[in-house]
């Protein structure tokens, strides 16, 4: 007891438990770091390893210059550990205790995260401080500048190769900068930390194969020299190569073992390779024909001179930029380390996608990969994200039923805008909601680029210096688009659409964002098995530690699936009537559904028709609209409730929705059967059966919202189809139902698009 005694009343033991004390202090005041989760077990790698490598340095040093035996050096490497692992309980205990004030939603999730990440960083610091100790006069410095070397890993790693993640000794995990919330498996990391701790277990077999012979007069080449004299320890030695092996053969198979992936692997596992003027694209055979790959490319050509085109970007013979179709979500999070966030690396000249969002995305990550042109050195963008992103959100300029400039407006008008000044600072935009950051940005871009031209913006992009290009502060330029906005029409917006979209809190200030995220990952995989018992299980933990509107969503999705309506509609009516929650366009269609499954027919069009009022988006539009239409008939009504509630699989909802569709004979209802008929083929991939289900749809229902969203689905499935004439026919008709201005440009832009892919494909 009295040698403990003595260890903790080393000033390196103070200094760490203090800065231990200190950092998990401040921490706590930290949205996201606030709690024992990843984050902060994540964070604290860093202290763990400096503060438990200069500790045992410390004690260590004063060992060394002892005659002490391999007995005892093994009890004092256990006090190593000891004394380090009593410090680590410092951070510990301090965020336990902050668990009173901020909710900590898996306890259990917490400490895994800390055991594994800052409690094996301190195994292995400990190891690496007694190795450094042994032989380098400057020990503190070496070990400092060794473990500053292994975190450089995660730089090296993210900047050279595709991924955005990276698998480190020091940090553990690395998820990237990503709007993932759901982390990438847990099993990977445990895998990861078997292979640090047996490198751990290798040092220390180092460390005891020199120290008996060390001699603390002699240089540390001399020690080195006299393993040559001394009787080897050929039980230490067999195990040092054992785990030199297992350390080798785990760099050699890491992307086997999923920590690491060569562009090389990538391209393996997409399999398919096609080349334009532009662009290297690599895609899975799965997703696309030589036909469709052929328009890929004529699509890709179209969005280059487009992007190009405004942004005025000087073009560079024979440098071609890589684009990454992954075919799913879980291949692109596996690969990338990214399931939901689509991604460019300037600097590399790459861009990663799914492949179902190539339409949506690409456009956009084209911007970040031609802004390398006027960027910063070595990432070819600014450090400012604000910067990027409203560039890209400016140039792209994808409207959907309103403009950025709309939207904007509309959050001026109900005193929603807030600091938007702030989004241009280095770390102000990650820290905000991300739909009101992206188009908050991109409005103020786009009006900077319309007013000043894209030149000085290129300039701005670069610098961040508003008055050295703009001859006055960024706050002034933020004042000037805010009087452009004042005149700029929005009444087609609801306040509580706005509302929905803006104030949605950001992962910094979600409760428990990871815990929750992984609940309803898990939820929502529940569900696509039809296990709904057990969807609703793990969506009501995840409500009952946040109310969030999409656990809230997988959740009446569950219960409506039991048929359990009457409970639905009671959670949506014990919503506060001030709530946001009581005008999520999600919970009024669910809440409608509730309504047509127990019969209430009239509540349930009310709740429909408010959320077309809504003006959401066209998904929402359209949702409502064909549900309002089955309302209207008890018989689709029906139908929609068996296709959707009833468990069926997509054979099966084929059968239902095609022998309905053939037993009719009133025409409204029957294009209301084609287009849900449509979207069945569309699911499993029949483009043709799609469009012109979707075709017979726009022809025969007499709803105006519907008959444009049928149009719409109709020139895109012919399209995928490469009937590139049926599908302009399409829009044009597409035109006449048009209720929103926005809807208009979008139909110009595809029928562009149409029109410049049939000349390419066709010559």
């Amino acid at each position: 007891m009295e040698l403990y005694r003595a260890y903790f009343r080393l000033p390196a033991v103070h200094i760490a438990g203090l800065l231990y004390f200190l950092i998990a202090g401040v921490l706590t005041r930290i949205p996201l770091f606030n709690y024992l989760g990843y984050e902060f077990s994540a964070l604290m790698t860093i202290p763990a390893a400096f503060c438990a490598g200069m500790v045992t340095i410390s004690v260590a040093r004063v060992h060394i210059t002892k005659p002490l035996s391999a007995r005892t050096w093994m009890f004092i490497t256990a006090d190593y550990l000891l004394i380090n692992g009593l410090l680590l309980l410092i951070p510990f205990a301090v965020m336990s205790a902050n668990a009173l004030v901020v909710k900590n939603c898996s306890f259990a999730a917490g400490v895994t995260y800390y055991i594994l990440l800052p409690g094996i960083t301190m195994m292995f610091s400990v190891a690496l401080a007694m190795v450094t100790t042994l032989y380098c006069r400057h020990a503190r410095t070496v070990f400092t500048l060794a473990v500053a070397a292994m975190l450089s890993h995660i730089v090296v790693t993210t900047y050279f190769l595709p991924q955005l993640f990276a698998y480190n000794v020091i940090l553990g995990y690395f998820p990237g900068i990503t709007y993932d919330e759901v982390l990438n498996d847990l099993t990977t990391l445990v895998l990861f930390r078997e292979f640090t701790l047996v490198g751990t277990l290798f040092l220390w077999i180092m460390f005891f194969i020199q120290i008996g012979s060390y001699d603390a007069g002699r240089s540390a080449w001399a020690n080195l020299r006299s393993l040559r004299s001394s009787t080897p320890n050929r039980v230490l030695w067999a195990a040092a190569c054992v785990c030199a092996v297992i350390l080798v053969s785990g760099f050699v198979l890491s992307g086997r073992l999923g920590f690491e992936y060569s562009r090389d692997e990538i391209r393996e596992r997409l399999g398919r390779r096609t080349e334009s003027d532009h662009f290297v694209l690599y895609y899975s055979q799965n997703n696309a024909t030589p036909a469709e790959a052929k328009a890929l490319k004529a699509k890709a050509e179209f969005q280059y001179w487009q992007v190009a085109g405004r942004m005025q970007t000087k073009e560079k013979h024979g440098e071609k930029i890589s684009v990454y179709l992954y075919p799913d979500a879980e291949t692109k999070r596996k690969l990338t380390g990214a399931a939901a966030t689509n991604v460019a690396k300037p600097w590399l000249r790459e861009i990663h996608l799914q492949y179902d969002s190539f339409g949506d995305s690409f456009r956009h990550e084209l911007v970040h990969a031609l802004a390398r042109e006027f960027g910063s050195p070595a990432i070819g963008a600014s450090v400012r994200l604000g910067m990027n992103e409203g560039l890209a959100v400016a140039v792209d300029w994808s409207e959907g039923l309103f403009s950025p400039h709309e939207y904007a407006a509309a959050m001026l008008r109900d005193s929603l805008l807030g600091d938007v000044a702030s989004l241009f600072s280095i770390t102000g935009f990650s820290a905000k909601q991300s739909t009101y950051a992206y188009l908050a940005a991109g409005s103020f871009s786009k009006y900077l680029i319309d007013r000043y031209g894209i030149e000085s913006f290129k300039n701005v992009f670069r610098s961040g210096n508003f008055v050295a290009i703009y001859a006055q502060p960024l706050a002034a330029c933020v004042e000037e688009w805010k009087g452009y906005l004042a005149s700029t029409p929005c009444s087609q917006l609801p306040p509580e659409t706005v509302t929905q979209l803006f104030t949605q809190p950001s992962i910094f200030r979600k409760t428990c964002a990871r815990v929750t995220a992984e609940k309803n990952r898990r939820g929502l995989n529940f569900l696509w098995d039809k296990k709904f018992a057990e969807a609703e299980a793990e969506f009501a933990s995840s409500v009952q530690d946040a109310k969030t509107p999409y656990a809230l969503r997988g959740l009446f999705t569950a219960k409506l699936s039991q048929q359990k309506a009457a409970n639905v509609l009671a959670a949506y009516d014990a919503f506060d009537d001030h709530a946001p929650l009581r005008s999520n366009p999600s919970l009024l269609l669910l809440a409608g559904d509730a309504c047509m499954q127990m019969g209430g027919y009239a509540r349930a069009s009310a709740f429909y028709r408010r959320v077309e009022g809504m003006h959401y988006s066209d998904a929402f539009i359209e949702a409502a609209a064909l549900r309002r239409l089955a309302s209207a008939d008890t018989a689709l009504a029906h139908v929609f409730l068996a296709a959707t509630y009833g468990g069926v699989n997509d054979s099966t909802r084929l059968s239902l929705f095609s022998t309905r569709l053939d037993a009719l004979r009133d025409v409204p209802a029957s294009g209301v059967i084609s287009f849900w008929l449509g979207s069945a083929y569309r699911s499993i991939g029949d483009r043709m059966k799609a469009a012109l289900m979707f075709e017979h749809a726009a022809y025969a229902v007499s709803d105006g919202a519907v008959k444009y969203a049928a149009s719409v689905a109709a020139s895109d499935a012919f399209f995928d189809a490469g009937l590139y004439e049926r599908a302009l026919a399409m829009l044009w008709y597409a035109n006449n139902f048009v209720f929103i201005n926005g809807q208009r440009n979008q139909l110009r832009e595809k029928s562009e698009l149409i029109e410049f892919v049939q000349r390419t494909v066709q010559k």
